[in-house]
């Protein structure tokens, strides 16, 4: 997980990374004046077992008690993993769960194979989804406008057309097509 943070802040080097361990489920009095001055929350972590993520939860508590709701509501939050693919989900799912129970600004997490996440590949996904979270961030939760025409393919791969598929294919749709993308749909 240290490998990857180091990787973001190589990656982009204009930003401020400030790094702080949390390993007994306690939110330090310390972080109080660089989470308000912070423009996002990202949380790294590997998960190697079920509990891990179970231990999160009081963590996150105490981040809401010293902080109070009124200071976390709207706060950029995102979650990176490192995994054996045992977990993740559900670690995922509660960090998300969380983070919009107390009306932060959920931005779509990561989760990388423990094995691959510093190979090229892994670096290419993890470089694509740190400038999506930063483009989130700085365009306070609205759709990044394109500098230059794309393309969007979106390949639909639902085994059968419903109306929630629909309503998932069309919402990506008018959200590439607001970007300025030439957008098209292809069923699988």
């Amino acid at each position: 997980t240290y490998h990857n943070l180091k990787f973001i802040e190589k990656m982009f080097p204009d930003d401020k990374f400030s790094v702080h361990y949390t390993t007994n489920g306690t939110f330090n009095d310390e972080l109080i004046p660089e989470f308000h001055d912070s423009d996002l929350i990202l949380m790294i972590s590997s998960i190697f077992h079920f509990s891990v993520h179970s231990a999160m939860l009081p963590l996150f508590q105490d981040m809401v008690k010293k902080l109070g709701k009124e200071s976390v509501a709207g706060k950029p939050f995102t979650y990176l993993s490192t995994s054996g693919k045992n977990g993740e989900y559900n670690a995922h799912d509660l960090i998300r769960r969380f983070a919009l129970y107390n009306k932060m600004k959920w931005i779509t997490s990561l989760s990388l194979d423990d094995v691959s996440a510093l190979s090229p590949e892994g670096r290419e996904e993890m470089y694509c989804w740190f400038k999506f979270v930063k483009a989130t961030v700085e365009n306070k939760g609205q759709p990044a406008v394109l500098r230059d025409k794309a393309g969007v393919v979106i390949l639909d791969t639902f085994e059968t057309e419903t109306e929630r598929t629909k309503q998932i294919n069309d919402r990506l749709y008018r959200y590439f097509e607001n970007a300025g993308a030439d957008v098209k749909i292809i069923s699988l």
